[in-house]
């Protein structure tokens, strides 16, 4: 909220963020949660050189909002295509969570 991601984390190579969402109507997700990934995303890029990646997790993903994603994803940014937005379930990332015994095994 408030024009900023949910989560973001960069290290020396990378700018990453990730946008959470309890949402699940396809409007709510694609014109409330997938364009703010947008706008995030386009802020982190006017500012670094760095490949910039984006995480969606929500309880169901939309097709509605995987299409607009997947649109985003070949979107065109220092004259490069887009390659790094992903979805994932909030179960897959509590299924993760739980398989591992080190925070660091997820990475």
């Amino acid at each position: 909220g408030a024009g900023k991601a949910d989560i973001e984390g960069e290290n020396d190579e990378v700018k990453g963020i990730v946008e959470v969402t309890l949402m699940t109507g396809a409007a709510q997700q694609t014109v409330h949660e997938v364009s703010s990934i947008d706008d995030h995303l386009r802020k982190i890029e006017a500012n670094t050189s760095k490949l910039t990646l984006a995480i969606f997790v929500a309880p169901i993903i939309r097709e509605r909002a995987i299409r607009y994603l997947n649109f985003l994803n070949v979107t065109y940014h220092h004259g490069e295509k887009r390659k790094g937005i992903f979805s994932i379930l909030i179960s897959e990332v509590i299924q993760k969570f739980s398989e591992v015994r080190y925070f660091k095994e997820l990475l």
